[in-house]
């Protein structure tokens, strides 16, 4: 069976606490069962749910896009970072409605200010004060969140970027856009934060929002 590499997701997890253990695209597919029912009951994910084709057109990943949905369907629960994490799970099927918007190009990124409009009752940010800040590399957003899901997080209507390399001209819709959000379906709590606040393991100061996001999903 391929070995996964241990990242800085990972890594964050079990600084947390949590019994992390790391997969890949490749396990997904020529592991002999599912690596997704191994007895985790939680999804930590900043990828796009797998292409089903590549650029030839070639069937490729259908053992992996079968059995993302069967860990949805045994009851397991999500959280996802960046434009990846929040696409994948209308790519699994599981939600809709949901759609990241980015500022495109490459070697953008910053430091933002963001509104707790959960407040002390969200589960996700309520610990957190009302605004704060995080890091975006690359800058990423919710331009539609399903309308049963809660907003925890917004980016200010304005006066938004504290610092970095984010052109104006690329804000798009981000100003009061969501960057944190939250919600269920059938069978899974979900959480998505539109930047992956396990960078690089360097934003310490956001881990404590996910370790809240796993024990709400989880529960």
């Amino acid at each position: 069976m391929p070995i996964s590499r241990v990242d800085q997701s990972v890594w964050v997890l079990r600084q947390l606490g949590f019994d992390a253990e790391p997969t890949s695209l490749a396990e997904l597919n020529q592991a002999p069962t599912n690596p997704l029912l191994r007895g985790y009951d939680l999804l930590y994910n900043t990828s796009d749910f797998p292409p089903a084709q590549d650029r030839q057109g070639r069937p490729i990943n259908a053992v992996a896009r079968a059995r993302i949905p069967e860990f949805f369907a045994a009851g397991g629960d999500y959280i996802g970072g960046q434009s990846g994490g929040a696409s994948f799970l209308t790519g699994a099927g599981q939600v809709s409605g949901l759609t990241p918007g980015n500022a495109g190009g490459n070697g953008r990124s910053g430091i933002v200010f963001w509104d707790n409009t959960g407040g002390d009752n969200s589960v996700i940010t309520g610990a957190m004060p009302a605004r704060d800040t995080a890091i975006v590399d690359p800058p990423t957003w919710l331009s539609a969140v399903p309308g049963s899901w809660a907003v925890d997080a917004r980016l200010p209507s304005s006066g938004f970027f504290a610092a970095g390399l984010w052109p104006a001209a690329t804000w798009g819709s981000a100003p009061g856009s969501a960057i944190i959000a939250h919600g269920s379906n059938a069978t899974s709590r979900m959480v998505v934060f539109a930047n992956n606040p396990l960078y690089r393991a360097d934003p310490e100061r956001e881990w404590p929002m996910v370790a809240t996001a796993a024990y709400w999903a989880d529960n």
